[in-house]
């Protein structure tokens, strides 16, 4: 999949890269949108911690991302098994080698 992130690092253009997202800046959408970066995944494992829950998502290629989701009143909680939608922000990432 194609994912985007700012350039701030010119060095690793053509190396091997590792995305580095904060876990609370992810979130749960309907569908794609067009800013961002959004990914597809099905939740393999859910952990409730009081005043949140910690998802974590596999996604297409394998990868596990995990996500910290802050548990509200008419939020529904997700459950092992769902297919989700998850996006973040392009500025909410960082690519490290």
């Amino acid at each position: 999949c194609d994912l985007k992130a700012p350039r701030d690092d010119i060095h690793l253009q053509g190396a091997l890269v590792k995305m580095i997202i904060h876990p609370e800046k992810i979130e749960i959408v309907d569908s794609p949108g067009e800013d961002g970066n959004t990914i597809t995944g099905r939740v393999s494992e859910v952990v409730y911690l009081g005043e949140l829950t910690k998802y974590y998502i596999q996604i297409e290629n394998g990868e596990t991302i995990y996500m910290k989701y802050h548990n509200r009143a008419g939020i529904s909680q997700l459950h092992v098994n769902d297919n989700v939608c998850i996006h973040w922000a392009f500025d909410d990432c960082k690519l490290t080698s």
